[in-house]
Protein backbone atom coordinates (compact mmCIF):
# COMPACT_ATOMS: atom_id res chain seq x y z
CA UNK A 1 0.00 0.00 0.00
CA UNK A 2 1.04 3.54 -1.26
CA UNK A 3 1.09 6.20 1.45
CA UNK A 4 1.07 9.88 0.05
CA UNK A 5 1.45 12.88 2.19
CA UNK A 6 0.47 16.28 1.38
CA UNK A 7 3.84 18.32 2.57
CA UNK A 8 7.21 17.27 1.89
CA UNK A 9 7.83 19.09 4.81
CA UNK A 10 5.77 17.37 7.49
CA UNK A 11 5.98 13.63 6.42
CA UNK A 12 9.01 13.35 3.74
CA UNK A 13 8.92 9.75 3.48
CA UNK A 14 5.05 9.46 3.18
CA UNK A 15 5.07 11.68 0.10
CA UNK A 16 8.13 9.97 -1.55
CA UNK A 17 6.34 6.65 -1.22
CA UNK A 18 3.64 7.38 -3.98
CA UNK A 19 6.47 8.62 -6.43
CA UNK A 20 6.03 7.24 -9.75
CA UNK A 21 8.97 7.07 -11.86
CA UNK A 22 9.17 6.98 -15.96
CA UNK A 23 12.05 5.55 -18.40
CA UNK A 24 12.52 6.83 -21.66
CA UNK A 25 9.14 7.22 -23.65
CA UNK A 26 5.96 9.14 -23.68
CA UNK A 27 3.42 8.45 -21.51
CA UNK A 28 0.87 9.97 -19.10
CA UNK A 29 -0.36 9.84 -15.51
CA UNK A 30 -3.87 10.44 -14.36
CA UNK A 31 -4.14 12.73 -11.06
CA UNK A 32 -5.39 10.66 -7.89
CA UNK A 33 -8.37 11.66 -5.68
CA UNK A 34 -6.88 13.93 -3.28
CA UNK A 35 -4.44 15.47 -4.93
CA UNK A 36 -4.22 19.22 -5.45
CA UNK A 37 -0.58 19.53 -6.58
CA UNK A 38 2.17 17.22 -8.37
CA UNK A 39 5.76 17.74 -7.79
CA UNK A 40 7.14 16.43 -11.15
CA UNK A 41 10.97 15.92 -11.91
CA UNK A 42 12.54 16.46 -15.08
CA UNK A 43 15.96 14.85 -16.03
CA UNK A 44 17.32 16.05 -19.13
CA UNK A 45 18.75 12.87 -21.14
CA UNK A 46 22.85 12.73 -21.10
CA UNK A 47 24.81 13.17 -24.47
CA UNK A 48 27.45 10.48 -25.51
CA UNK A 49 30.91 10.14 -25.69
CA UNK A 50 33.38 11.26 -28.48
CA UNK A 51 35.45 8.21 -31.16
CA UNK A 52 38.77 8.09 -30.97
CA UNK A 53 41.61 8.76 -32.87
CA UNK A 54 45.66 7.60 -32.71
CA UNK A 55 46.60 9.15 -29.05
CA UNK A 56 43.59 11.37 -29.30
CA UNK A 57 40.95 10.14 -26.56
CA UNK A 58 37.53 11.15 -27.62
CA UNK A 59 35.46 13.57 -25.00
CA UNK A 60 32.79 13.00 -22.69
CA UNK A 61 29.09 13.84 -23.11
CA UNK A 62 27.72 16.14 -20.72
CA UNK A 63 24.76 15.42 -18.00
CA UNK A 64 21.13 16.84 -18.74
CA UNK A 65 19.55 19.20 -16.73
CA UNK A 66 17.40 18.23 -13.90
CA UNK A 67 14.23 20.21 -12.96
CA UNK A 68 11.74 20.18 -10.86
CA UNK A 69 8.82 21.89 -10.83
CA UNK A 70 5.01 21.94 -8.99
CA UNK A 71 1.83 21.90 -11.07
CA UNK A 72 -1.36 22.78 -9.27
CA UNK A 73 -4.33 20.41 -10.57
CA UNK A 74 -7.61 18.43 -10.16
CA UNK A 75 -8.32 14.61 -9.72
CA UNK A 76 -8.88 13.60 -13.10
CA UNK A 77 -6.69 16.08 -14.81
CA UNK A 78 -3.82 14.19 -16.96
CA UNK A 79 -0.35 15.19 -17.14
CA UNK A 80 1.68 13.76 -20.56
CA UNK A 81 5.52 13.58 -20.55
CA UNK A 82 8.35 12.25 -21.96
CA UNK A 83 11.70 11.77 -21.32
CA UNK A 84 14.85 12.50 -23.51
CA UNK A 85 16.86 9.07 -24.44
CA UNK A 86 20.91 9.55 -24.56
CA UNK A 87 22.72 10.34 -27.10
CA UNK A 88 25.13 7.40 -29.12
CA UNK A 89 28.50 7.62 -29.00
CA UNK A 90 30.50 9.18 -32.22
CA UNK A 91 32.68 5.87 -33.88
CA UNK A 92 36.43 5.44 -34.18
CA UNK A 93 38.07 4.76 -37.29
CA UNK A 94 38.64 0.90 -36.44
CA UNK A 95 35.26 0.23 -35.19
CA UNK A 96 33.42 1.77 -37.77
CA UNK A 97 35.28 -0.39 -40.50
CA UNK A 98 34.60 -3.85 -38.91
CA UNK A 99 31.00 -3.39 -39.96
CA UNK A 100 31.06 -0.66 -42.90
CA UNK A 101 32.70 -1.72 -46.28
CA UNK A 102 32.36 1.18 -48.30
CA UNK A 103 34.92 3.98 -47.62
CA UNK A 104 33.18 7.08 -45.99
CA UNK A 105 33.71 9.17 -43.40
CA UNK A 106 33.29 8.46 -39.54
CA UNK A 107 30.48 9.39 -38.79
CA UNK A 108 29.40 11.48 -35.45
CA UNK A 109 26.57 9.75 -33.07
CA UNK A 110 22.62 10.11 -33.60
CA UNK A 111 21.32 12.46 -30.80
CA UNK A 112 19.07 11.40 -28.52
CA UNK A 113 14.64 11.74 -28.87
CA UNK A 114 12.66 13.60 -26.85
CA UNK A 115 10.94 16.37 -26.12
CA UNK A 116 13.43 18.34 -28.62
CA UNK A 117 16.38 15.68 -30.05
CA UNK A 118 19.68 16.22 -29.94
CA UNK A 119 22.07 16.93 -32.68
CA UNK A 120 23.96 14.55 -34.25
CA UNK A 121 27.87 14.70 -33.82
CA UNK A 122 29.86 15.76 -36.50
CA UNK A 123 31.77 13.10 -38.76
CA UNK A 124 35.16 12.94 -39.36
CA UNK A 125 36.77 12.68 -42.27
CA UNK A 126 39.14 10.15 -44.03
CA UNK A 127 42.48 11.45 -45.36
CA UNK A 128 45.14 9.64 -47.23
CA UNK A 129 42.30 7.51 -49.72
CA UNK A 130 43.61 5.81 -52.69
CA UNK A 131 39.79 3.68 -53.87
CA UNK A 132 41.74 1.84 -56.17
CA UNK A 133 43.82 0.43 -53.14
CA UNK A 134 40.47 -1.79 -52.17
CA UNK A 135 39.55 -1.82 -48.19
CA UNK A 136 41.96 -2.73 -45.76
CA UNK A 137 42.79 -2.06 -41.73
CA UNK A 138 46.30 -0.16 -43.80
CA UNK A 139 44.16 1.60 -45.93
CA UNK A 140 43.67 4.27 -45.59
CA UNK A 141 45.88 4.42 -43.13
CA UNK A 142 44.06 4.12 -39.98
CA UNK A 143 45.26 6.97 -38.37
CA UNK A 144 44.10 9.17 -40.60
CA UNK A 145 40.69 8.90 -39.40
CA UNK A 146 39.54 10.93 -36.11
CA UNK A 147 36.52 10.29 -34.08
CA UNK A 148 33.11 11.28 -34.82
CA UNK A 149 31.66 13.57 -31.90
CA UNK A 150 29.05 12.09 -29.74
CA UNK A 151 25.30 12.71 -30.26
CA UNK A 152 23.26 15.71 -28.07
CA UNK A 153 21.08 14.21 -25.04
CA UNK A 154 16.77 14.29 -25.68
CA UNK A 155 15.07 16.74 -23.61
CA UNK A 156 12.33 15.30 -21.00
CA UNK A 157 8.76 17.16 -21.15
CA UNK A 158 5.66 17.23 -18.55
CA UNK A 159 2.74 19.09 -19.50
CA UNK A 160 -0.94 19.28 -18.41
CA UNK A 161 -3.99 21.26 -19.54
CA UNK A 162 -5.90 23.15 -17.20
CA UNK A 163 -8.89 25.61 -17.04
CA UNK A 164 -6.59 28.28 -17.55
CA UNK A 165 -4.92 26.70 -20.93
CA UNK A 166 -1.92 24.25 -21.03
CA UNK A 167 0.86 24.32 -18.69
CA UNK A 168 4.76 23.00 -20.06
CA UNK A 169 8.30 22.06 -17.96
CA UNK A 170 10.65 20.99 -20.48
CA UNK A 171 14.73 19.87 -19.08
CA UNK A 172 17.27 19.92 -21.38
CA UNK A 173 19.56 17.30 -22.42
CA UNK A 174 23.54 17.67 -22.75
CA UNK A 175 26.17 18.21 -25.31
CA UNK A 176 27.66 15.31 -27.22
CA UNK A 177 31.53 14.91 -27.01
CA UNK A 178 33.93 15.70 -29.53
CA UNK A 179 36.08 13.91 -31.47
CA UNK A 180 39.77 12.51 -30.70
CA UNK A 181 42.24 14.01 -33.49
CA UNK A 182 45.67 12.75 -34.17
CA UNK A 183 47.74 13.27 -31.04
CA UNK A 184 45.18 15.49 -30.29
CA UNK A 185 42.39 14.75 -26.84
CA UNK A 186 38.75 16.77 -27.56
CA UNK A 187 38.50 20.19 -26.04
CA UNK A 188 37.43 19.88 -22.55
CA UNK A 189 35.62 23.72 -22.76
CA UNK A 190 32.44 22.92 -21.04
CA UNK A 191 29.41 25.26 -22.01
CA UNK A 192 27.79 25.30 -18.77
CA UNK A 193 23.68 24.83 -19.11
CA UNK A 194 21.22 27.96 -18.57
CA UNK A 195 19.02 28.76 -15.90
CA UNK A 196 15.41 27.42 -16.25
CA UNK A 197 13.40 30.67 -18.41
CA UNK A 198 9.72 31.13 -17.44
CA UNK A 199 8.18 31.57 -20.82
CA UNK A 200 4.60 31.32 -22.34
CA UNK A 201 5.82 29.83 -25.19
CA UNK A 202 7.56 26.56 -23.34
CA UNK A 203 5.56 24.20 -25.61
CA UNK A 204 7.89 24.93 -28.50
CA UNK A 205 10.55 22.63 -28.70
CA UNK A 206 14.12 22.93 -30.54
CA UNK A 207 16.22 20.22 -31.47
CA UNK A 208 19.96 20.10 -30.79
CA UNK A 209 22.11 21.39 -33.75
CA UNK A 210 24.29 18.74 -35.58
CA UNK A 211 28.22 19.13 -34.63
CA UNK A 212 30.84 20.52 -36.93
CA UNK A 213 32.68 18.06 -39.12
CA UNK A 214 36.17 18.01 -38.90
CA UNK A 215 38.49 19.43 -41.24
CA UNK A 216 40.88 17.64 -44.51
CA UNK A 217 39.33 15.28 -47.41
CA UNK A 218 40.28 12.53 -48.58
CA UNK A 219 42.52 13.61 -51.05
CA UNK A 220 44.51 15.85 -48.43
CA UNK A 221 47.79 14.36 -47.29
CA UNK A 222 46.46 15.52 -44.02
CA UNK A 223 44.45 13.60 -41.42
CA UNK A 224 41.02 14.68 -40.32
CA UNK A 225 40.12 16.40 -37.32
CA UNK A 226 37.26 15.24 -34.78
CA UNK A 227 33.84 15.81 -35.11
CA UNK A 228 32.23 18.59 -32.77
CA UNK A 229 29.47 17.02 -30.41
CA UNK A 230 26.28 17.48 -31.32
CA UNK A 231 23.82 19.73 -28.78
CA UNK A 232 21.49 19.22 -26.28
CA UNK A 233 18.05 19.47 -27.16
CA UNK A 234 15.55 21.84 -25.58
CA UNK A 235 13.26 24.89 -25.58
CA UNK A 236 12.88 27.06 -28.38
CA UNK A 237 14.80 30.35 -27.10
CA UNK A 238 13.22 33.30 -29.50
CA UNK A 239 15.84 35.28 -31.24
CA UNK A 240 18.60 32.59 -29.86
CA UNK A 241 20.77 30.58 -32.63
CA UNK A 242 22.94 27.86 -31.07
CA UNK A 243 26.28 27.90 -33.11
CA UNK A 244 27.82 23.82 -33.92
CA UNK A 245 30.17 22.71 -31.45
CA UNK A 246 33.85 22.92 -33.32
CA UNK A 247 35.66 20.36 -34.76
CA UNK A 248 39.06 19.91 -34.32
CA UNK A 249 41.19 20.40 -37.50
CA UNK A 250 44.08 18.26 -38.85
CA UNK A 251 45.97 17.07 -35.46
CA UNK A 252 49.39 16.33 -37.16
CA UNK A 253 51.83 19.17 -35.33
CA UNK A 254 48.97 21.40 -35.20
CA UNK A 255 48.84 23.18 -32.22
CA UNK A 256 44.68 22.87 -31.45
CA UNK A 257 42.31 20.81 -29.65
CA UNK A 258 40.34 17.83 -31.12
CA UNK A 259 36.83 17.99 -31.52
CA UNK A 260 34.53 20.34 -28.85
CA UNK A 261 31.78 19.07 -26.80
CA UNK A 262 28.49 20.38 -28.35
CA UNK A 263 26.01 22.90 -26.01
CA UNK A 264 23.32 21.48 -23.92
CA UNK A 265 19.44 22.55 -24.99
CA UNK A 266 17.96 25.15 -23.24
CA UNK A 267 14.51 24.19 -20.25
CA UNK A 268 11.78 26.55 -19.20
CA UNK A 269 8.41 26.10 -17.76
CA UNK A 270 5.05 28.11 -18.38
CA UNK A 271 4.15 30.98 -16.26
CA UNK A 272 1.80 29.24 -13.11
CA UNK A 273 4.09 26.93 -12.46
CA UNK A 274 6.16 26.21 -9.34
CA UNK A 275 9.83 26.14 -10.13
CA UNK A 276 11.10 24.07 -6.87
CA UNK A 277 14.84 23.09 -7.63
CA UNK A 278 17.06 23.32 -11.00
CA UNK A 279 20.61 21.38 -11.53
CA UNK A 280 23.02 22.34 -14.22
CA UNK A 281 24.11 19.06 -14.30
CA UNK A 282 21.44 17.12 -12.35
CA UNK A 283 20.04 15.32 -14.85
CA UNK A 284 20.60 11.93 -17.01
CA UNK A 285 24.83 11.47 -17.54
CA UNK A 286 26.82 12.19 -19.88
CA UNK A 287 29.41 9.30 -20.75
CA UNK A 288 31.99 9.04 -19.14
CA UNK A 289 34.52 6.32 -20.42
CA UNK A 290 35.39 7.25 -24.06
CA UNK A 291 38.19 5.26 -25.38
CA UNK A 292 41.23 7.12 -24.36
CA UNK A 293 43.36 6.46 -27.69
CA UNK A 294 43.12 4.49 -30.72
CA UNK A 295 46.45 2.27 -31.83
CA UNK A 296 45.79 2.39 -35.62
CA UNK A 297 45.34 -0.95 -35.55
CA UNK A 298 43.07 -3.03 -33.02
CA UNK A 299 39.86 -2.40 -32.34
CA UNK A 300 39.15 -0.23 -29.30
CA UNK A 301 36.30 -0.12 -27.13
CA UNK A 302 33.19 1.69 -28.32
CA UNK A 303 32.91 4.97 -26.76
CA UNK A 304 30.35 5.08 -24.04
CA UNK A 305 26.52 6.64 -25.34
CA UNK A 306 24.86 8.79 -23.00
CA UNK A 307 22.10 7.82 -20.52
CA UNK A 308 18.67 8.39 -20.80
CA UNK A 309 16.44 10.83 -19.12
CA UNK A 310 13.49 9.77 -16.97
CA UNK A 311 10.02 11.91 -15.30
CA UNK A 312 9.08 11.21 -11.88
CA UNK A 313 5.72 12.26 -10.92
CA UNK A 314 4.84 13.05 -6.78
CA UNK A 315 1.15 13.89 -6.06
CA UNK A 316 0.31 16.19 -3.22
CA UNK A 317 -2.89 14.39 -1.26
CA UNK A 318 -4.76 16.79 0.91
CA UNK A 319 -6.20 14.89 4.45
CA UNK A 320 -9.41 14.63 5.51
CA UNK A 321 -10.56 15.78 9.18
CA UNK A 322 -12.13 13.80 11.64
CA UNK A 323 -15.48 14.90 13.43
CA UNK A 324 -16.32 13.35 16.93
CA UNK A 325 -19.13 13.78 19.00
CA UNK A 326 -19.33 11.83 22.69
CA UNK A 327 -22.06 10.09 24.57
CA UNK A 328 -23.53 8.32 27.67
CA UNK A 329 -20.21 5.28 27.48
CA UNK A 330 -20.67 5.80 23.84
CA UNK A 331 -18.89 8.13 20.77
CA UNK A 332 -19.79 8.89 17.49
CA UNK A 333 -16.68 9.02 14.71
CA UNK A 334 -17.45 11.10 11.38
CA UNK A 335 -15.05 12.62 8.76
CA UNK A 336 -15.05 15.73 6.73
CA UNK A 337 -14.05 15.64 2.68
CA UNK A 338 -11.84 17.93 1.33
CA UNK A 339 -13.09 19.27 -2.42
CA UNK A 340 -10.22 17.12 -4.00
CA UNK A 341 -12.39 13.67 -2.34
CA UNK A 342 -15.72 13.14 -3.44
CA UNK A 343 -17.16 10.01 -0.61
CA UNK A 344 -17.95 7.38 -3.98
CA UNK A 345 -13.89 7.71 -4.16
CA UNK A 346 -13.42 6.42 -0.87
CA UNK A 347 -12.67 2.78 0.08
CA UNK A 348 -12.55 3.03 3.62
CA UNK A 349 -12.15 5.16 6.87
CA UNK A 350 -9.35 3.58 9.51
CA UNK A 351 -9.42 5.77 12.59
CA UNK A 352 -6.39 5.50 15.12
CA UNK A 353 -7.29 5.92 18.59
CA UNK A 354 -6.10 6.54 21.98
CA UNK A 355 -6.59 4.77 24.33
CA UNK A 356 -8.02 2.15 22.34
CA UNK A 357 -11.83 2.51 21.88
CA UNK A 358 -13.01 -0.39 24.25
CA UNK A 359 -12.93 -3.88 23.02
CA UNK A 360 -12.63 -2.99 18.76
CA UNK A 361 -9.59 -3.16 16.99
CA UNK A 362 -6.85 -0.03 16.95
CA UNK A 363 -6.62 0.99 14.00
CA UNK A 364 -10.64 0.71 13.91
CA UNK A 365 -11.41 0.24 10.23
CA UNK A 366 -15.09 1.19 8.57
CA UNK A 367 -16.70 1.24 4.60
CA UNK A 368 -19.49 3.29 5.98
CA UNK A 369 -19.82 6.68 8.01
CA UNK A 370 -20.81 7.31 10.96
CA UNK A 371 -19.21 5.30 13.24
CA UNK A 372 -20.34 4.25 16.39
CA UNK A 373 -18.43 2.86 19.17
CA UNK A 374 -20.00 1.53 22.43
CA UNK A 375 -18.49 0.52 25.72
CA UNK A 376 -16.24 3.33 26.57
CA UNK A 377 -14.95 4.65 29.53
CA UNK A 378 -17.08 7.54 30.79
CA UNK A 379 -14.89 10.97 31.61
CA UNK A 380 -12.20 9.33 29.73
CA UNK A 381 -11.05 11.43 26.57
CA UNK A 382 -10.24 9.70 23.45
CA UNK A 383 -8.31 11.35 20.75
CA UNK A 384 -8.41 10.16 16.97
CA UNK A 385 -7.13 10.60 13.85
CA UNK A 386 -8.50 9.50 10.53
CA UNK A 387 -6.82 8.52 6.91
CA UNK A 388 -9.38 7.32 4.39
CA UNK A 389 -8.11 4.44 1.50
CA UNK A 390 -8.46 6.08 -2.33
CA UNK A 391 -7.80 3.73 -5.56
CA UNK A 392 -4.97 5.30 -7.60
CA UNK A 393 -6.39 5.55 -11.15
CA UNK A 394 -3.31 4.81 -12.81
CA UNK A 395 -2.51 1.39 -11.86
CA UNK A 396 -5.93 0.68 -9.69
CA UNK A 397 -3.55 -0.22 -6.01
CA UNK A 398 -4.58 1.77 -3.30
CA UNK A 399 -3.14 4.46 -1.12
CA UNK A 400 -4.14 6.66 1.94
CA UNK A 401 -4.40 10.30 2.92
CA UNK A 402 -1.97 12.07 5.73
CA UNK A 403 -2.63 11.36 8.99
CA UNK A 404 -5.15 13.99 9.95
CA UNK A 405 -5.12 16.34 12.69
CA UNK A 406 -6.19 15.05 16.01
CA UNK A 407 -10.40 14.88 17.06
CA UNK A 408 -11.07 14.74 21.66
CA UNK A 409 -14.19 13.09 22.90
CA UNK A 410 -15.15 12.61 26.38
CA UNK A 411 -18.13 10.50 27.18
CA UNK A 412 -19.91 11.77 29.96
CA UNK A 413 -22.76 9.85 32.43
CA UNK A 414 -26.16 11.31 31.33
CA UNK A 415 -25.07 12.14 27.79
CA UNK A 416 -27.38 11.54 24.72
CA UNK A 417 -26.82 7.94 23.86
CA UNK A 418 -26.46 7.02 20.83
CA UNK A 419 -24.73 10.78 20.77
CA UNK A 420 -26.35 12.96 17.71
CA UNK A 421 -25.23 16.21 15.88
CA UNK A 422 -21.89 16.82 15.69
CA UNK A 423 -18.97 18.04 17.53
CA UNK A 424 -18.63 17.37 21.51
CA UNK A 425 -22.25 16.65 22.97
CA UNK A 426 -22.95 19.20 25.77
CA UNK A 427 -23.80 17.32 29.42
CA UNK A 428 -26.65 19.58 31.35
CA UNK A 429 -26.24 21.47 34.40
CA UNK A 430 -27.69 20.52 37.95
CA UNK A 431 -30.00 23.45 37.83
CA UNK A 432 -30.87 22.75 33.84
CA UNK A 433 -31.33 18.90 35.29
CA UNK A 434 -33.97 20.59 37.38
CA UNK A 435 -35.99 22.45 35.04
CA UNK A 436 -35.61 19.75 32.63
CA UNK A 437 -37.22 17.47 35.66
CA UNK A 438 -40.13 20.24 36.49
CA UNK A 439 -41.02 20.81 32.94
CA UNK A 440 -41.18 16.91 32.29
CA UNK A 441 -43.91 16.58 35.55
CA UNK A 442 -46.26 19.71 34.34
CA UNK A 443 -46.55 17.82 31.56
CA UNK A 444 -47.48 15.00 32.73
CA UNK A 445 -49.65 16.55 35.08
CA UNK A 446 -51.62 18.22 32.20
CA UNK A 447 -51.65 14.68 30.75
CA UNK A 448 -53.48 13.41 33.82
CA UNK A 449 -56.16 16.33 33.82
CA UNK A 450 -56.81 15.86 30.10
CA UNK A 451 -57.52 11.87 30.50
CA UNK A 452 -59.86 12.18 33.36
CA UNK A 453 -61.80 14.65 31.52
CA UNK A 454 -62.03 12.68 28.84
CA UNK A 455 -63.40 9.67 31.46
Amino acid sequence: MQNPTARLRLLPLALCSMTVAFGAHAASYTVPPGATKLQVTLNGAGGGAGGADLNGGGGVGANGVSLQVEFAVEPGQVLNHQAGTGGLSGYSWEEFSVTKKPPQDIPGGVGGTGGGNGGRGGAAPLANFNPGEGWGPSNPDPDSASGGGGGGGGASFASITTASGTLWARAAGGGGGGGGSWSRNASTIVIPAGSPVEAGDCNNAANGVDGEPGSGTRSSPNRGGGGGGGSGGGYLVPGVTVAPAAAGWDGAGADVDGGHQGAPGASCYSTGIGLLAFSAIGGGVGSSTPPSSSDGNSVPAPAASGTDGSVSVVPVIEPIVPVSTAGDSSGKLDATLPPSIKPSDVVSYSYTCTPQLGSMANPVETATLPLTVTGLTNDQAYQCTVVAKLTNPNDQSTYTTPISVPTTFTPKAGATNPPGGSGTQAVPTLGEWAAIGLSSLMALTGLIRVRRRRI
